[in-house]
């Protein structure tokens, strides 16, 4: 087949800020179905996103040190013919377009391109539609040009959201979900958090050259505060948004141990990431009555997990929910030491943390901590499961179309 025939025009539609859809250019048959036809001599729309590079320089440098990116608005200006059409005149068309249409509102453009999906741009007037009337126009002809005028405060090009959750069984503490960003721009996740439970994300920078800023974090973690029984709270990696919002508490966010830092490079194909449950969800509170000054480590609480879940899945989900919760303090109790002995083992030296914590965390300590965690219901574990996250893949591109 050739390269010709492969070939198929993009689909460009509008939606109103009234909610009206207008096929605008549609090589179904459907282009201009409303009355109104995407004419030629469009500007900014089907181009990249607009951008200024940032640089600065001291009196006695040569050249210049570049500093970072700015993308600005975006300013899209494109023509459309309006028609009578056999059952409704031009001067209500034209009516309806401009209804569908504001100042202080954002419709949508949609561009859908037959080879990869459909991309949206909001945007809103940003000066006055301008009518062209000639002699052979308007109401003597039932038609007429318009030359739209529109600005888009967010330059870049949106997808649908692609989301992957992931479900607490009580017996699996460790998991994991596949992120992708086929997209040219950096993609931060979102995560939604459904308690009760106090998960660990993964913060990986995905920088595999060694000496580049990043390296020492391809493996980051982070340790999110627990999220109570029926409580929600969703994380945004983004380091320019408030980065975790539980509904009910405000100023969640100070409660991270530490913030989130990385967004899924562009181009990043199909990668799994690890999550985690923290077996000790309350830990930090335990760190305070002691007035013990050290932050426990990822690294050790991760192991822990992944413990409880070599030592649990065997017995399955139906044995794990009809326990106790002195039944599964048994098995975290058992699953710290084992992490120390590995934490000993792999590091060379079992710090004096690690001392601490076995004589703080005694079967009945961890029980209680449980009960507290983990549900309402004094000694039941089966409140536990049911908790999860989904992680949410917000794709964004420079322009309408491409880039594969």
């Amino acid at each position: 087949m050739s390269v010709r025939a492969l070939r198929k025009d993009l689909i460009i539609r509008y939606v109103g800020v009234d909610g009206s859809i207008w096929h605008l250019s549609d090589q179904r048959n459907q282009g201009g179905a409303e009355g109104v036809w995407l004419d030629q001599s469009q500007a900014g729309l089907l181009t990249d996103a607009p951008v200024s590079t940032v640089w600065d320089s001291t009196a006695n440098q040569i050249g210049g040190t570049f500093r970072g990116v700015s993308f600005d608005a975006r300013d899209v200006s494109f023509p459309v013919m309006i028609l009578d059409r056999p059952d409704e005149r031009w001067g209500s068309i034209d009516s309806r377009w401009r209804k569908a249409w504001s100042y202080r509102e954002d419709g949508e453009i949609e561009v859908e391109d037959p080879f990869g999906g459909v991309r949206r741009l909001k945007v809103r007037l940003s000066a006055t539609p301008e009518q062209d009337f000639s002699e052979s126009s308007g109401q003597r002809r039932g038609a007429s040009r318009i030359l739209m005028h529109c600005r888009a405060q967010d330059p870049l090009w949106s997808e649908t959201t692609v989301t992957e959750p992931w479900r607490f069984d009580g017996v699996h503490w460790t998991g994991s979900v596949t992120v992708t960003n086929p997209t040219d721009m950096d993609m931060w996740l979102k995560w939604a958090v459904a308690g009760p439970a106090s998960f660990i994300l993964p913060d990986f920078s995905f920088e595999e050259r060694e000496g580049w800023p990043g390296y020492e974090d391809r493996g980051r973690r982070v340790i999110l505060p627990h999220v109570r029984y029926q409580e929600a709270a969703v994380v945004d990696s983004d380091p320019t948004a408030e980065q975790l919002i539980i509904l009910g508490r405000p100023n969640a966010w100070m409660l991270l141990e530490k913030p989130l830092l990385y967004p899924v490079p562009a181009y990043t194909p199909p990668t799994e990431i690890p999550i985690a449950v923290n077996p000790l969800p309350l830990l930090p509170d335990l760190w305070h009555t002691l007035n013990i000054p050290w932050d426990m480590p990822v690294d050790f609480l991760v192991k822990v997990a992944e413990t409880l879940t070599s030592v649990l899945s065997p017995l399955g989900t139906d044995t794990i929910l009809s326990w106790t919760a002195d039944d599964i303090a048994v098995k975290i109790r058992e699953a710290i030491v084992s992490a120390a002995d590995w934490w000993g083992d792999h590091f060379g030296v079992v710090g004096e943390w690690v001392e601490t914590l076995l004589n703080a965390l005694s079967q009945s300590k961890i029980a209680e901590l449980i009960a507290d965690a983990w549900g309402t219901a004094w000694g039941s574990v089966a409140n536990m499961a049911g908790s999860g996250l989904q992680v949410r893949m917000e794709r964004r591109w420079t322009r309408a179309y491409g880039l594969d």
